[in-house]
């Protein structure tokens, strides 16, 4: 039943929401991980706000002003549970999320797919990408594949198809092969 014009109604049907009664924020299961991007845990493993307390000058007078300004603690732990949480949860067969350190930097990817290889390549050429520098990919991965004293096997048919690529056959020799590449870079699949 209505209520007589500029009397509030006696129950919360029909009520408008006031900005503080949308804000998600002040809620302890949500951390803003972006401007106007959040994460909402829906167990009691959310990062809760603790309070911490800044000193802040103000133009307008000499003395400190303090503030309480609510900061997370977060636990790498729930970190790395959210983390596998979202990637069991992702549509496709394969996936990544990594965060890296660099020389300039952190930087981080996330990639799924349902194609392993495609993965994998991501993943590796991203990493070249970021230790490299202005070294071309190709050099960066064959350096790291040198220096890490992993063996890598190829199937023999890589090395006939490398051969081929110099116009050479069975009646060559193994000086003809290295002439043929000469300052070439052996790169495998040719």
């Amino acid at each position: 039943m209505a209520s007589d014009e500029g009397e509030p109604p006696n129950d919360d049907e029909g009520t408008v929401l006031s900005p503080d009664e949308l804000d998600i924020t002040s809620d302890e299961s949500v951390e803003e991980i972006d401007e106007g991007r959040y994460v909402i845990s829906p167990d009691e493993s959310a990062p809760k706000p603790v309070e911490s307390t800044e000193t802040t000058d103000s133009d307008d007078q000499d003395a400190h002003e303090t503030v309480k300004a609510p900061t997370t603690e977060l636990d790498t732990d729930q970190i790395h549970k959210w983390l596998k949480r979202d990637l069991q949860d992702a549509p496709s067969n394969y996936g990544f999320d990594i965060s890296a350190k660099f020389e300039d930097g952190v930087d981080q990817e996330t990639l799924y797919s349902n194609d392993v290889v495609t993965t994998f390549e991501n993943l590796i050429v991203w990493y070249a990408q970021r230790a490299g520098g202005d070294t071309p990919v190709e050099e960066v991965l064959g350096i790291l594949l040198l220096e890490a004293n992993v063996p890598v096997s190829f199937p023999p048919k890589t090395l006939v198809e490398f051969v081929a690529q110099y116009d050479l056959n069975r009646s060559d020799t193994i000086g003809d092969l290295l002439d043929g590449i000469k300052d070439d870079d052996v790169k495998f699949p040719p």
